[in-house]
C-alpha cells in the first residue's frame, strides 16, 4: 500500500505549505503573510491555491474591504500551530548544533533602548562566537505583536521590560535600570538636586506625550504635575538627548541608555525627586523555542551580560 493511499491527507503537503497555511490563517491577508515568510506575493498566492484545492475550501474570502477566515479556517488555526510545533520538535531532535558553522538568522524585536542597552552587546558576542550567525533587531511597535504570547512565535523573541509581555511567557531577566533626569551641561535653570516643584516650572522634552502616558513605575500624579510643560515630543528615547542638548529643557530617560552614549554628551544626569520603580529588562520568547538548540545557545549568551549597577555620573 502506498504512503499516499495510507495517509491520503498528506499526499501533496510539505512543511513549507504548512508554514504558509499558518501565516495565512494568522494574518488573514496574503500580502502580510508573504512579508512574514519573506516570500513574494505570487508565491504565497500559489500556496493558497494549493491549500484551497487540498481542503476544498476558500479558507480566506473577501467580506467588504477585507479578507476573513472561513469557518473551516478558524477550526484549522490551533491545529496548524500545534502541528508546526510538533514537526519542528521532530526534525530538531537529532540536530547536532555547532555555533561555529551555524548560519541561522535571529530576529529580535526591541526598542532603541533595548537595542542600545542589551542588543549591541549581545550582537557583538554572537559575532565573536559564531562567525556566520546574523542578528536582526526590529523596532516594531509593541502593539503590533498583540497578543504577544501568540505572535512571539513569528520572531525569535523580544527585549522588553516587565509589565509589557505577560510574566507567564518564558523569559530571562537581563539587567535592571532606572529613570534619571537629563539636562544640558549649560542649563542654569535646573539645580544639581532639583525638586518636583522646580521641574514643574521647566520646559520638557519627552517620549511620553501627555498625562496619560506615564514612565513605567512613576506615580501618575507626580508625572501630571510636570507633563503640562512638555515642549517637544519624540517617538524614540534615543532622540531625547538631541532635544535637550543646548537648550533649557529637561527630560526623563533610562540611565543605561544615556550612559551608552558615552561621557562626552554635553549632558548632566540628575537624581529624580520622585520615587520610581526599577526597570527590569528581560528577553522574552515563545515556548516553541524552549528546546531549540540554536535558540538555547543564543539566549544563553545573556548570562554573561555585564550587570554592574548604573550610577549617576557627576554633574
Amino acid at each position: 500500500m502506498s504512503a499516499e493511499r495510507a495517509y491520503p491527507g498528506l499526499g501533496n503537503l510539505d512543511l513549507n505549505l504548512m508554514r504558509a497555511l499558518e501565516a495565512l490563517l494568522r494574518e488573514a491577508n496574503v500580502t502580510r503573510a508573504a512579508d512574514r515568510l519573506n516570500l513574494t506575493q505570487p508565491t504565497l498566492s500559489a500556496y493558497l491555491a494549493r491549500l484551497r484545492k487540498h481542503f476544498g475550501d476558500e479558507l480566506l474570502r473577501r467580506e467588504g474591504n477585507q479578507m476573513e477566515l472561513t469557518p473551516l479556517a478558524l477550526r484549522l488555526q490551533p491545529l496548524v500551530v500545534e502541528a508546526l510545533d510538533s514537526a519542528e520538535r521532530l526534525f530538531r531532535a537529532h540536530v547536532m548544533f555547532d555555533p561555529a558553522s551555524s548560519t541561522r538568522r535571529f530576529t529580535v524585536v526591541a526598542s532603541d533602548y533595548g537595542t542600545g542597552v542589551v542588543g549591541a552587546w549581545w550582537s557583538a558576542e554572537v559575532s565573536r562566537r559564531a562567525l556566520y550567525m546574523r542578528t536582526a533587531f526590529r523596532n516594531w511597535p509593541f502593539d503590533s505583536l498583540f497578543p504577544v504570547e501568540v505572535r512571539a512565535r513569528d520572531i525569535d523573541g523580544l527585549i522588553a521590560p516587565h509589565g509589557l509581555p505577560p510574566d507567564s511567557m518564558p523569559h530571562l531577566d537581563v539587567v535592571t535600570d532606572r529613570w534619571v533626569i537629563v539636562a544640558d551641561e549649560g542649563n542654569k535653570l535646573v539645580s544639581d538636586e532639583p525638586t518636583l516643584g522646580e521641574l514643574a516650572e521647566l520646559p520638557w522634552a519627552s517620549a511620553f506625550d501627555g498625562p496619560r502616558h506615564v514612565p513605567a513605575g512613576m506615580d501618575p500624579r507626580e508625572w501630571s504635575s510636570i507633563s503640562a510643560n512638555v515642549e517637544v515630543v519624540v517617538d524614540s528615547l534615543a532622540d531625547l538627548p538631541l532635544c535637550v542638548r543646548n537648550t533649557n529643557r529637561v527630560g526623563i530617560a533610562q540611565e543605561r541608555l544615556i550612559n551608552a552614549l558615552g561621557t562626552n554628551t554635553g549632558l548632566r544626569i540628575l537624581e529624580p525627586p520622585f520615587t520610581v520603580e526599577p526597570i527590569r529588562l528581560a528577553f522574552w520568547w515563545h515556548p516553541a523555542y524552549d528546546a531549540d538548540p540554536e535558540h538555547v545557545w543564543f539566549r544563553s549568551l545573556l548570562a554573561d551580560f555585564p550587570v554592574t549597577e548604573p550610577g549617576c555620573r557627576a554633574p
